[in-house]
Formats: structure tokens, sequence, C-alpha cells
């Protein structure tokens, strides 16, 4: 048997659930999704990722089921190539996400660095006259809260995005990390920036605004539920994604309608 062969039969013989995990793993060992999409575009399409997964899945459910009833078999062919497609989707797209986030936000978080200047750099009290200077520190105080509610939304945004990550890799990645290199350092350095930022708003927030308050019940449940619904977010991306790609459009309208009525 040649070592092709003996690949080819170690993969069919994978779990339906391992199977998705098993590709997902050679594909962490590319930098960037850059990369691993110029590596794939030089391989047949018998070899490319999706076209694997879907051949070993539907190999290891047969060798499964055998002497099951034929519909019973085709049913659950259709379940595990589907399962194991989305959750290689999943992988992809939890990569973008945090690209996308990253570059978006990251904008936010350079021009709040950028706000805080300007209001450090203000005029001094003997710069104005003392009715003046009352008003300017009126102003500035409401600019200074202004700008910590932006900075908290982004603190609270890196916490949900990365729970969110850790909940969906933990459901159906097998616990092991999505984001390849290029991902993840361009996640670490927004976060970075952000808790930078997040460190600097506390230090700059005066006596009576620094105290932590502990969160209420409410409040880690509304927390909880903003995380569950970005991890719902994400996984419906995929489920539309490997819907499409399996021709069952139908279903995909309906995750679809449903994201659009949980938005009313």
């Amino acid at each position: 048997m040649t070592a092709k062969r003996r690949v080819q039969a170690m993969e069919s013989s994978l779990p339906p659930l391992d199977v998705a995990p098993h590709v997902i793993a050679e594909g962490r060992e590319f930098a960037s999704l850059g990369a691993y999409a110029r590596a794939i575009a030089d391989v047949s399409v018998e070899a490319a990722p999706m076209s694997r997964i879907a051949t070993q899945s539907e190999a290891s459910v047969r060798s499964a089921t055998k002497g099951k009833p034929r519909d019973d078999v085709e049913a659950a062919v259709r379940r595990a190539v589907g399962d194991a497609i989305f959750r290689y989707i999943l992988f992809l797209r939890l990569n973008t996400a945090a690209l996308e986030l990253a570059e978006r936000e990251g904008l936010r978080a350079t021009a709040m660095t950028f706000w805080m200047g300007c209001l450090l750099g203000g005029p001094r009290e003997d710069d104005l006259t003392p009715e003046d200077w009352r008003a300017h520190q009126a102003e500035q105080a409401d600019a200074w809260r202004v700008w910590r509610g932006v900075v908290a939304s982004l603190v609270v945004l890196v916490m949900v995005e990365d729970d969110a990550r850790d909940q969906l890799e933990a459901r159906y990645l097998g616990g092991q990390p999505a984001l390849l290199a290029e991902s993840k350092a361009a996640w670490d350095r927004f976060a970075a920036l952000v808790d930078h930022l997040g460190s600097m708003s506390k230090n700059l927030a005066s006596h009576d605004e620094a105290g932590d308050e502990p969160a209420s019940a409410k409040a880690e449940r509304r927390y909880d539920e903003r995380v569950a619904a970005r991890a719902r977010w994400l996984a419906d991306d995929a489920r539309v994604a490997t819907l499409e790609r399996l021709g069952e459009m139908p279903r995909a309208v309906a995750v679809i309608e449903r994201r659009l009525r949980s938005l009313g």
C-alpha cells in the first residue's frame, strides 16, 4: 500500500466528528488565510479541504452503518457531511471575523488615543477667565464621560468576541484554537490597544468615577446573553454558507429569516 493510500485509509477511519478538526489542524499550520488559500488553489478538487471532509465523513458513516436501512444511512451521511463542512467553514469564519473586527474597531481604538491626547492638551486655567474656565471644565467633564463610555464599549467588545470564540471552539472544533498566526497577531494587537485604553480610562477617572462597583446579577446575565448572541451570529454565518454549498437553500433562508426576526 502506498503512503497516499495509507493516509486515505487512516482518514476514512476517523469518526465523523473528528474529520473536520483533523483537516482544520492541517490548515492551522499556515500563517495566514492568504497563504492557506494559495496552497488550496494548487491542489486538485478532490484533494481540497471541503472535498476531503465530505468524502471522509461519508466513508466513516457508511462504514459505521453497514447493514442498516438505506434511507437511514443516506440521512446519516447527509447529517455528518453537513456537520463536518459547517465546522470547517466556522473555522474560516472565526478567522475572518477576528481580522475584520481588528481592522475596523482598531481604527476606532486608535482614534480614541488621539481624542485622549486632545482632551489632555486643552487650555490651562491661566489661559482663560474664571467664567470661561468653569465652562471649559464642565465641557471637559462631559467629553471625558463620553470618551470613557466609548472605551468601555471597546473593552466589552473584546471580551465578548473572545468568550464567543472560546465557546464555539469548545463546542465545534474539539477545543483547538481557530485563529491562524496572522489572525491571532492582528487580534492580539487590537486587544492590547484596547486594554491599554481601558487602563488609561481608570487612571484618568476622577476619584468619584474610578470606583469599580460589583457587577449585578442582571448585568452578568446581559453580558452572557450578548456572548451567546455573538456566538450564535458567527455560527449562523457558517450555517448559511454550509447550506448554500449543500444546495439546501430553503434551510439557509430559514436561518436568515430567524436572524432577521431576532433583530426586530
